[in-house]
């Protein structure tokens, strides 16, 4: 238990630190991460079946690491059949669970030779099924259509009611709502109505979506016990006219306050507030909702087509609103100054300010005004909750597409997202013509986040002449601005990038003179020539960071760096000099699990030096 615990204490001690203060806290690892080796293994802990490791791998979330075991560890289909068929289907469930939808559908089609015929039907289900989960209506009844008509032996009575109801959704996902409803009848000639939860919803969009509301309304009464049920109900009932819009926004209001509610069933319910503020003409009500829906999701479409709310529709409002909000205040379209001075009235009610800015950015007849409320806008959705999301809805359109048109603090903020969530491709698509920062953002920044694409882009050449023209511009002395700059160069090391780094690295020193930070450089600097494999480099530029120290022992990271320079310093066979290190080190540690180490390391060297007297001359 106590080793337990040493653990435990060095990772949350990880945990906390940044990269810059990482060496100390490396050492501390370096002697718990020896004691956790030594524990037994339980004998629970492998299996005898090493598909079943697998699945457990899966199981704790590492889906990658287990596609990639499962990959090495495969049967061959020739060698044998049976067990490579167990594997495949085991590796189909991966990519379902880790929704890899086409990478199901190309699997399957690359190993359909090796597929034995009893077992083709299944495959070609989960390949349908995949394409239906990517909205590929049309490609997935022709394999569905073939699993019903064309089969040589009976089917499962369940799999074909199944497939039939596939069918259904196809037809849904190619916005064919009258050949559904006419595949739905069918179906339910040859089996009984599916009364499940998801049987109910699907034959509802069915009937809303082949405008048979009245039936659909009928159908959710006799449900609304069942959560979903009742919320499409008031869409039902909207259509159908059982309920007033003002009763639905009412209704629809009440369940929004719920705090434990599931994501799709808030969106449901704030379509449907939608369409009954426009219904009854509530513009206001309407502009509020369609933005709360695109911020919480990026799907262009819900429920199989049943919803459909994107940019485009938020740009329609905003002109609604915004022309209802002119004739209250009697603005002519064109007098753009007045519409200015009537949004500053507003501080206090951002989403009529952020109304009157879309209005004049898709009206106004002036380049200016149309550049300045774009701007406006933007500033004002990126203060709000999940802002950005709307911010993607708006100007990039429901293609990702970046035009030549695309405002510059639009491309920013779509830039810091993209960043966040690793997607190199847009990053470096909004990239594109843009080597100036946006009016009111830091340069400093801007250009850092630029040399970042260029890192995750895998162009690690670009990224150091744009850091090394940050550098020279910028004295960098400032604490925040320094350490933004090294996180770039840590990821210049992340991608091995180690050249480029060590160089950046080298001009700050030149520009630095506080010694808790040249130390910094100069064990950072050594780091990357340790990559390179120039240990006796890396040896001296350790001792270099060891040199600072406060008190009369050296500190953690004078420690550490001592370390490490012993390590480099074995490795470049200058195995003198590394004994001594790690004696100078035993002499000043107390703790007896790092004392039993260093005792380790320096076994090691005697056995090295040793094993070098006994060589052949």
């Amino acid at each position: 238990m106590r080793d337990f615990n040493i653990v435990t204490i060095a990772a949350q001690t990880f945990r906390t630190c940044s990269r810059r203060l990482l060496a100390p806290c490396s050492f501390l690892l370096l002697f718990a991460s020896f004691n956790s080796i030594a524990q037994p293994v339980s004998n629970t802990v492998l299996s005898a079946d090493p598909l079943t490791n697998i699945v457990q791998l899966v199981n704790q979330g590492a889906t990658e690491l287990a596609l990639q075991q499962l990959n090495s560890q495969q049967p061959n289909p020739l060698d044998n059949p049976e067990d490579w068929l167990r594997w495949e289907r085991q590796r189909i469930a991966l990519y379902q669970e880790a929704g890899e939808w086409q990478a199901l559908i190309n699997r399957i089609n690359e190993q359909s030779s090796f597929i034995d015929h009893a077992y083709s039907e299944w495959f070609a289900a989960q390949q349908a099924e995949a394409m239906l989960e990517l909205g590929q209506g049309h490609q997935a009844r022709k394999i569905f259509r073939k699993l019903i008509w064309q089969r040589d032996t009976a089917h499962d009575h369940n799999a074909l009611a199944l497939w039939r109801t596939h069918i259904i959704r196809s037809y849904l996902l190619d916005n064919k709502a009258n050949n559904a409803h006419a595949a739905m009848l069918r179906s339910a000639q040859d089996y009984p109505s599916d009364t499940s939860e998801s049987g109910v919803l699907l034959r509802a969009r069915v009937l809303l979506l082949a405008k048979r509301a009245d039936d659909a309304a009928e159908l959710l009464a006799a449900n609304k016990k069942r959560a979903n049920a009742k919320t499409l109900y008031l869409l039902a009932a909207l259509r159908s006219a059982r309920l007033s819009a003002v009763e639905v926004i009412k209704r629809v209001n009440a369940r929004l306050k719920k705090k434990k509610l599931a994501k799709l069933d808030r969106l449901r319910l704030l379509a449907i507030k939608i369409e009954a503020s426009g219904v009854e003409g509530n513009t206001g009500q309407t502009v509020s909702a369609i933005e709360k829906f695109l911020s919480l999701t990026r799907e262009k479409q819900i429920d199989d087509g049943l919803f459909h709310v994107n940019g485009e529709q938020l740009w329609q409002a905003y002109r609604m609103h915004g022309q209802s909000i002119g004739n209250k205040q009697q603005l002519l379209l064109g007098d753009d100054a007045s519409w200015f001075a009537t949004a500053d009235k507003y501080k206090k009610n951002s989403l009529r300010q952020r109304t009157i800015y879309g209005l004049l950015a898709t009206q106004s007849r002036q380049i200016e005004t149309r550049s300045q409320a774009n701007e406006l806008l933007i500033k004002s959705l990126r203060k709000r909750n999940r802002g950005a999301e709307i911010i993607r809805h708006l100007y990039l359109g429901n293609n990702d597409n970046v035009g030549n048109e695309l405002p510059a603090l639009a491309r920013y903020s779509l830039l810091d997202q993209a960043l966040k969530e690793s997607d190199i491709s847009l990053a470096s698509r909004l990239m594109q013509g843009l080597q100036q920062a946006p009016a009111g953002i830091n340069p400093l920044l801007w250009q850092l986040r630029r040399a970042r694409v260029f890192v995750m882009a895998g162009k690690p050449e670009q990224a150091s002449l744009v850091m090394l023209d940050i550098a020279n511009k910028n004295p960098l002395t400032e604490s925040q601005a320094l350490d933004r700059f090294m996180q770039v160069v840590f990821d210049l090391q992340t991608v091995e990038a180690h050249e480029q780094a060590y160089q950046l690295f080298s001009v700050l020193l030149d520009k630095v003179e506080l010694p808790k930070v040249r130390r910094e450089l100069y064990y950072w600097m050594a780091e990357s020539r340790k990559a390179q494999l120039h240990y006796a480099d890396a040896a001296a530029l350790y001792l270099k960071s060891s040199e600072s120290k406060i008190g009369p022992q050296p500190d953690l990271w004078a420690q550490s760096a001592l370390y490490q320079a012993a390590e480099a310093l074995g490795n470049a066979g200058l195995v003198n000099d590394a004994e001594r290190l790690y004696e100078k080190l035993l002499n000043i540690t107390k703790d007896e699990a790092r004392r039993g180490q260093l005792q380790r390391r320096i076994q090691q060297l005697w056995l090295k030096k040793s094993k070098a007297a006994k060589a052949p001359a």
